[in-house]
């Protein structure tokens, strides 16, 4: 769990910094896609369905989930995400979110490495990190 911690950390420092303010924070995806813009869908750790918002690991502190959003707008990125319910359906979630990236997609979003033609997911717990092959043409 730590060294996912730390990679996440290392990950975020490798993402360069835009105009400050530039992205936001939504829940969903936003009525209107800007394909312009980067977007990041953000999964956050399973203690978040379990105890909130902002719980607390007794092993790791305090789970700033709002805050790390925030970073992430910061850098310009439009982020997606919201906090799981307790008791959340894994597999019917997982649809919700590729559905989302097939929707940012349609809409003319490139994938993040374009050149490789892949999606690039970033989160911890249910979400810890994933990088699928070559897109399909669905």
């Amino acid at each position: 769990m730590t060294v996912r911690v730390l990679a996440l950390f290392l990950l975020l420092l490798l993402i360069p910094t835009k105009a400050l303010g530039a992205g936001r924070v939504l829940r969903s995806l936003p009525d209107k896609i800007d394909p312009r813009q980067d977007y990041l869908i953000y999964l956050h750790g399973r203690i978040i369905e379990e105890e909130g918002v902002r719980p607390t690991s007794p092993q790791f502190g305090v789970y700033e989930y709002e805050k790390i959003l925030a970073d992430f707008a910061k850098r310009g990125f439009v982020v997606i995400s919201e906090p799981r319910p307790r008791n959340t359906d894994v597999g019917a979630y997982a649809d919700k979110v590729v559905g989302q990236v097939r929707t940012l997609l349609r809409a003319g979003v490139p994938p993040p490495l374009a050149h490789e033609e892949v999606v690039l997911k970033l989160g911890t717990g249910h979400g810890t990190f994933y990088r699928p092959g070559p897109r399909s043409s669905t």
